[in-house]
């Protein structure tokens, strides 16, 4: 069975968002930053697209089923974190 090969990036659109977060946390695409505290302080998460990598993306011919992926992985980890 032939497969098509398939780049580093596919289904990495948005970052992992399961586990603890670190200061940055990076997709292809999207990134999430999370503020530096001081003492009882929430952090703020901030979400920050990378315009160039987003362009490259949608211009590929695997968009679409990548796009897919991502956002299957990404419920999948929600789904995870709202059962913790």
């Amino acid at each position: 069975m032939k497969t098509r090969s398939t780049k580093h990036c596919y289904g990495n659109l948005f970052p992992d968002v399961s586990s603890e977060q670190k200061a940055m946390k990076e997709g292809r695409a999207f990134r999430i930053e999370k503020s530096k505290t001081y003492g009882l302080e929430a952090p703020t998460l901030t979400v920050e697209v990378d315009n160039t990598a987003w362009e490259e993306c949608t211009c590929c011919p695997r968009f679409d089923t990548c796009y897919r992926l991502s956002l299957g992985k990404l419920e999948l980890q929600r789904a995870l974190i709202s059962k913790n």
